[in-house]
């Protein structure tokens, strides 16, 4: 296997496009978040229903931007050939932290703990890839 050089105009334009992507999804659940409801069939709910999972889709999507470039970083350093780093940081960020978050922090803050436990997750781990050896651009 050849070593590639990450060039680093290529790994912003990569990052940027999920960006990109992430801010769409983010701008339709925050300003469209009862039609999104209506695709998981929330006709005819409680009005306690509809504020309830407002707010659920507003919180637990709130770092979508990042959600999107983290698994962009999957998929990139996949399609580099460095599938054992993308499966080392995917791991990281679903098991350790997803998993561990939506653990821990429900026992410090009941079912808000549960809905902050992704968005967590997506800053944490979005600030270890940054400074992970896995990406090392040489």
């Amino acid at each position: 296997m050849t070593n590639l050089v990450l060039d680093p105009l290529l790994i912003f334009v990569c990052h940027f496009g999920m960006a990109v992507i992430g801010l769409i999804a983010l701008l339709v659940v925050e300003l469209l978040p009862d039609q999104v409801m209506l695709l998981f069939g929330a006709q005819n709910e409680s009005i306690h229903y509809t504020l309830f999972a407002r707010r659920c889709f507003r919180v637990y999507l709130s770092m979508i931007v990042l959600a999107c470039i983290n698994k962009g970083t999957f998929i990139f350093l996949q399609s580099l050939g460095k599938a054992a780093a993308s499966t080392l940081l995917s791991m990281a960020r679903e098991i350790v932290f997803g998993v561990g978050l939506v653990l821990l922090l429900p026992q410090f803050f009941q079912l808000d703990g549960v809905m902050y436990s992704m968005p967590a997750a997506d800053v944490r781990f979005s600030l270890l890839w940054q400074r992970s050896p896995l990406l090392s651009h040489h």
